[in-house]
């Protein structure tokens, strides 16, 4: 991923999400394996894949869908407003 200055000012929420698909599989499998993320019910420690394991289950609730398009993207589900308690 590269990342500029410019691209940081425009605030557009393209940096924001790259990072998060980042963490998403660096978390779920080290980055690995592109199908087992975080959000997909992943997780490279058992900690995590427990979170991953509830992220997941939350995702399949449209309940907790934020947008329509968050009930098609595990990334903008993972939006600070689902966050778990």
């Amino acid at each position: 991923m590269r990342v500029s200055a410019p691209a940081l000012g425009r605030d557009n929420g393209v940096f924001e999400e790259e990072f998060v698909h980042l963490l998403d599989h660096l978390l779920g499998s080290r980055g690995l394996n592109p199908d087992r993320t975080l959000s997909n019910g992943h997780g490279i420690t058992p900690g995590l894949l427990e979170y991953g394991q509830q992220i997941h289950e939350l995702f399949q609730d449209p309940k907790h869908h934020v947008t329509d398009y968050a009930g098609k993207n595990h990334w903008e589900f993972l939006d600070g407003r689902n966050q778990l308690e």
